[in-house]
């Protein structure tokens, strides 16, 4: 139980970034960031870390496949809001 709630902190953050593109309508990262949590990183790691550290390897799939995710999702919101900072430096269009 302790490793699969190892990562419980970051899965909030993950969670919150998809819900967030899902609203501003970038379906694509919102997709992408749903999928990566439980398919794209989480299979391919029930497959390798098995081969390095056993049955503990399947327990730490979980946590690691989280983590990851967590990452990537910080990577894309921090990458959007640069953008939009550089957006909002530019002077409001007046009709």
């Amino acid at each position: 139980m302790r490793i699969i709630v190892a990562a419980f902190p970051v899965i909030g953050s993950q969670i919150v970034i998809t819900n967030f593109f899902q609203s501003i309508g970038r379906v694509k990262q919102s997709i992408f960031l749903s999928l990566s949590r439980q398919l794209l990183f989480l299979i391919p790691l029930l497959i390798i870390l098995p081969g390095f550290w056993g049955t503990d390897g399947v327990w730490w799939a979980m946590p690691c496949s989280d983590i990851v995710s967590a990452a990537v999702s910080a990577i894309m919101i921090l990458s959007l809001l640069r953008t939009f900072g550089k957006e909002g430096n530019e002077e409001p269009k007046t009709l």
